[in-house]
Parts: structure tokens; C-alpha cells; sequence
């Protein structure tokens, strides 16, 4: 089954692996000047970008709460940003500009038309069981 997934989803969820991408690297990078066991830090960002992935995922299938979650982290993470505007590099401002494109584009019309999709498996609402009235 072929699932035509709307250009700004693609290019959301595009900005957002790239955006995450550039975060662990640097992360692994950083990883290493800590004293702490080397286990430590990698299994933690193995476990947040595991739950990140799945978001991005759900994301692509349609799914409403999961654009809901991925807003919620993303606007958690850019206040953080904001706490440290004045230590920001270039790369951090291209890295939080092309996140708040990536969160624009998932409410853009054809996204909102994706989320909104008419899938069972899209909706909180209740199924009815079998036999009921």
C-alpha cells in the first residue's frame, strides 16, 4: 500500500532528522570530555533518541498526538535554547531556525489535512464495542 505523505510532513520530518542528527553528533563529541562512565551517557541518548524516532515515525504515519508530543518537546527545547541565546554559534542558530521551520510545517494546510486523516487508528475517540447499542 502506497501512502502519499504530504511534501511539508516530508520536509518537516527531513529538517527534524537533520536537526537531531547534528544534536547527537555533537552529544558523542561531548560525551567523551565527562567523567562519567562512558555507558552512562551513551545508553541515555540511545534511550531519548529511540523515543524521538518513534515520535518521528508516528509523525509520518499520521498520527495527531504524536505532532501534539513532538510540539510540546520542541517548544521545551527552543525555550532552553533561549536561556542561552547569547552563548549561540551560527550552526545553533541554523540548527534552531530550521527546528522552528520543521514545527511550522507540520501545522501548514496539507499537514493539518494529514493529521486530520479519516485512519481509526488516528483519533482518541472510542470504538464501540461489537453488539452494543
Amino acid at each position: 500500500m502506497h501512502v502519499n505523505i504530504p511534501k511539508p510532513v516530508l520536509l518537516s520530518v527531513a529538517l527534524l532528522l537533520a536537526t537531531h542528527g547534528a544534536g547527537l553528533w555533537q552529544m558523542i563529541l561531548l560525551s567523551r570530555t565527562l567523567s562519567v562512565p562512558l555507558w552512562l551517557p551513551y545508553s541515555t541518548l540511545a534511550a531519548v533518541y529511540l523515543l524521538l524516532a518513534a515520535l518521528l515515525v508516528m509523525i509520518m504515519r499520521g498520527k495527531r498526538w504524536a505532532r501534539s508530543a513532538y510540539t510540546v518537546v520542541g517548544i521545551l527545547g527552543l525555550l532552553s535554547v533561549l536561556g542561552h541565546i547569547a552563548d549561540l554559534s551560527t550552526s545553533g542558530w541554523l540548527v534552531a531556525a530550521a527546528k522552528v521551520v520543521a514545527l511550522v510545517l507540520l501545522y501548514v494546510p496539507a499537514s493539518n489535512s494529514w493529521f486530520a486523516g479519516s485512519s481509526p487508528n488516528n483519533s482518541f475517540k472510542p470504538k464501540p464495542l461489537r453488539g452494543s447499542a
